[in-house]
């Protein structure tokens, strides 16, 4: 009887040259008379029009993260994006070394081998906060809340001002122990107070303003409403070092909730509109609670979530140009007295357009309003209701504790400023 190689191997359903070579002693009990070499260079001929499967792959993950593959593939795997789905590397955590390597041997058409080596980096430092970590918390903070019944949007005649609330620098995960940062009296802070007396600010305005017709409420997200950028190593985007309360994922969650609560509070007296400002504490995490805020008001007719980019966004309040920042970010903190020829520079239109012009801004932690001489431009420092941070105590810093609303009319501009103060030695 002949030994017929070929017909061996389909009857065996061998398609990749390892599980040929794997049959070597089960051909030579069926009648097969020659040497392993020649069994291997058989099954080459024979399966030359198959498509091999992965060969080879090796994978190794750092300790900073970064994850090195390597794979050895006839024609399955030639790109970046198939050795990615084929390894499970989520490519929305990593990102290709601009190092790739690429090889073949072997007679084209014929036994052709190729080769494709990446060295994979994290997007992200070990510990921050992911897209998908902020997902996964978002999905369970949905889990947890009954969304409010949704209405028309209908308040009737809006005869009021617009209103903004002058949210800025909470630091939400914040860690602060009375003793250490002065005296008892000054209280502690943590994730849970600090999400407790942002509440309590909302009520406040609330209930002064749910009868006096408000055009539309006007509030920031971002500009600091967390302490650190979304890292379980507790630093800022500029890597300072923060004494925080508990892990990031727990506080974005709370935060995200507490985030949810405000604006479903005000939509029920008036038109929300937010602004989204990051900070030089939270640039990446408030990107994430922003967007995950948006998504969860994406029917709402009431609230509208800014989700536009920039440092800087500038506001048409009738005869009013308000611009609004939060003071640094990544690059050195801005001067006050640079504010006006910024906006005048990135605003030109709407400079032209208004009568009053202002800036707002947060990051220093006290109430500070300076004229500048360029055009009348007032800039408005906000206060913050945070406490202090060991660190700031240790580095000589005071705050006043407070949050601010400005009333803007249409015509005259601004005309009152609303305070809420916390309760001191709680």
């Amino acid at each position: 009887m002949i030994f017929k190689l070929k017909e061996f191997l389909q009857e065996h359903g061998a398609e990749t040259y390892e599980e040929a070579y794997a049959l070597y002693n089960k051909a030579l009990n069926e009648g097969y008379e020659h040497s392993e070499d020649s069994f291997r260079r058989g099954c080459r001929k024979s399966l030359k029009r198959k498509v091999r499967k992965v060969s080879h792959i090796a994978k190794t993950t750092e300790v900073n993260g970064d994850i090195n593959a390597v794979i050895t593939t006839s024609s399955e795997i030639k790109t970046i994006e198939e050795m990615a789905q084929y390894c499970g590397i989520d490519m929305n955590d990593y990102l290709p070394n601009p190092k790739v390597i690429t090889n073949a041997w072997g007679n084209k058409g014929n036994n052709e081998n190729f080769q494709i080596k990446v060295f994979w980096e994290r997007k992200y430092k070990t510990g921050t906060l992911t897209p998908n970590m902020a997902a996964d918390e978002f999905k369970e903070v949905l889990s947890t809340i009954t969304p409010p019944e949704i209405k028309e949007c209908n308040f009737g005649d809006r005869t009021g001002n617009t209103v903004f609330i002058g949210l800025s620098d909470s630091h939400l995960g914040q860690l602060s122990y009375g003793r250490e940062v002065g005296s008892p009296k000054v209280g502690n802070y943590d994730l849970k107070i600090g999400s407790d007396e942002l509440l309590n600010a909302i009520n406040y305005f609330a209930n002064y303003y749910k009868d006096k017709h408000v055009k539309k409420f006007l509030l920031m997200i971002g500009s600091d409403l967390l302490n650190v950028n979304g890292t379980d190593s507790n630093v800022t985007v500029n890597n300072t070092p923060q004494d925080e309360d508990c892990r990031s994922k727990k506080t974005f969650g709370v935060v995200l909730k507490t985030m949810i609560n405000v604006l479903n509070k005000l939509s029920l007296i008036a038109p929300v509109e937010t602004v989204y400002i990051p900070g030089n504490h939270d640039n990446t995490v408030s990107y994430f609670l922003n967007e995950s805020i948006a998504m969860y008001f994406t029917n709402a007719k009431n609230v509208k979530i800014d989700t536009t980019l920039g440092d800087r966004k500038y506001l048409k309040i009738g005869n009013t140009l308000l611009g609004v920042c939060h003071g640094k970010t990544i690059g050195k903190p801005i001067k006050l007295t640079d504010l006006p020829n910024i906006m005048a520079d990135e605003a030109r239109e709407l400079w032209g357009n208004t009568i009053f012009k202002e800036f707002i801004i947060g990051h220093y932690h006290k109430l500070k309003t300076m004229e500048d001489d360029y055009n009348g431009t007032i800039v408005r420092v906000l206060p913050s209701i945070t406490k202090l941070s060991y660190w700031g105590y240790a580095s000589g810093y005071k705050s006043i504790r407070a949050l601010n609303c400005y009333e803007y009319d249409d015509i005259k501009g601004m005309v009152a400023t609303i305070v809420y103060k916390p309760e001191e030695g709680k």
